[in-house]
């Protein structure tokens, strides 16, 4: 048997051979004895290569292989074995990752997450994750409470300024409401009184003409006899002390009068002498009280609500006046009926409350007075002869009154 002849390194004349003894060299063997080279070849012994295979022994390497052993790879898988990553997934192994996923393994992130684990971040959370507690950046302190802060003088002053300004609130308020109470009381009284009139003396009269009264004759003296639509009767066991009732027509104003032995009491108590600032209409305690003294002074407060004498001041109002001139006062044996000739304004210490005069010049020119002042302007002639009526009232200046007088033009028998 003929054999090949071969050269020092060991190859035959076909150049199959490695470049080592042994070595078995071809198109598809690598450069060591016994490897296996070609496309599916790796670069070192036994290796098996190919698109699959990857650069170590018996990695298997496809597009779902990782660069290492047994890894996989894909779109779903992270840079190490067995890792499984997909839009969600973390570059670590059981890491989620994506809008709602932090860095670390597990965290949940998102507009509310903090940057570790279980951290909940947002306008409530506090700089770490166990701390959701209300905390807001920037103002809160540590372990979730907000910081303490100083208090300086300037805060002690705004504290202590505040509490006077509630303590002033709420003490006005408490007179607010104790005027309205007032208010109502001595509204819900007098109200109640009218039940003690007949029609004609009411506020409200239902009759056509106001200032009309019925007549039943005359008496010997030649007065007209009248009913009077007023029980005194049963308001004497209310008052003892009333000695009229006043009603005027155009203001719907309708008042019992009371006199005591004082100007005081009666301004501050009412028809029932119950105390309240509404207090009662009352008659000067030094006139006589059955209207025969020149100039009768009768007193009622300007209340806000329009109550008592409060309307007394709409005679500056055009047209008032001229729905009717009228005033009445009811007596337990006669009814007066007196026509208004002058309201103005006046001084508090004025003549305007003088009762009685030394000469009927004296009475005279108080009268001329009256008129040339008033803001109504009446074509009824006054004279010395006459039997006035003033009716007063405060108009928040103490210095000035307002006031509204009338001249008797007609008495009834009211018996």
């Amino acid at each position: 048997m003929t054999r090949e002849k071969r050269n020092n390194t060991g190859r035959n004349s076909n150049g199959y051979a490695g470049p080592g003894q042994g070595q078995y060299q071809r198109p598809n063997t690598g450069p060591y004895e016994g490897q296996y080279r070609g496309q599916n070849a790796g670069p070192y012994e036994g290796r098996y290569r190919e698109p699959e295979a990857g650069p170590y022994q018996g990695q298997y390497r496809k597009p779902e292989a990782g660069p290492y052993e047994g890894q996989y790879r894909g779109q779903n898988t992270g840079s190490y074995g067995g890792q499984y990553r997909d839009p969600n997934a973390g570059p670590y192994e059981g890491q989620y990752q994506g809008q709602n996923a932090s860095p670390y393994g597990g965290q949940y992130q998102g507009p509310d997450a903090g940057p570790r684990q279980g951290q909940y971040r947002g306008q409530n959370a506090g700089p770490y994750g166990t701390r959701p507690q209300g905390q807001y950046p920037g103002g809160s302190g540590p372990n979730g409470k907000k910081p303490k802060k100083k208090k300086t003088a300037g805060d002690v002053i705004q504290i202590i300024l505040l509490v006077v300004a509630i303590g002033i609130f709420c003490f006005a308020a408490f007179k607010l409401a104790t005027i309205w109470l007032e208010y109502k009381k001595g509204t819900d009284e007098y109200s109640a009184l009218e039940e003690y009139l007949g029609d004609e003396a009411k506020s409200e009269p239902k009759q056509a003409d106001p200032d009309a009264l019925e007549t039943e004759g005359v008496n010997e003296d030649g007065e007209v006899i009248a009913a009077s639509p007023v029980d005194f009767d049963s308001l004497r066991k209310i008052n003892d002390e009333i000695i009229g009732w006043i009603k005027v027509t155009a203001l719907d104003i309708s008042y019992p009068i009371a006199q005591a032995e004082d100007n005081e009491y009666y301004l501050h108590n009412t028809f029932q002498k119950t105390y309240n600032f509404a207090g009662c209409i009352f008659m000067d305690y030094l006139n006589n009280s059955d209207m025969t003294d020149p100039n009768t002074l009768i007193y009622g407060h300007n209340m806000k609500n329009g109550s008592m004498f409060g309307k007394l001041k709409n005679f500056y109002e055009e047209g008032v006046y001229e729905k009717s001139p009228y005033f009445w006062i009811y007596t337990p044996d006669k009814i007066y009926k007196y026509e208004i000739f002058s309201c103005s304004e006046v001084y508090a210490d004025s003549k305007t409350y003088q009762m009685n005069f030394e000469s009927d010049e004296d009475f005279q020119k108080y009268l001329n007075d009256a008129v040339e002042r008033s803001v109504v302007k009446s074509k009824t002639a006054v004279t010395s002869k006459d039997k006035v009526v003033t009716l007063s009232t405060c108009t928040g200046n103490d210095a000035t009154r307002f006031i509204v007088q009338g001249k008797l033009i007609e008495t009834y028998d009211s018996k």
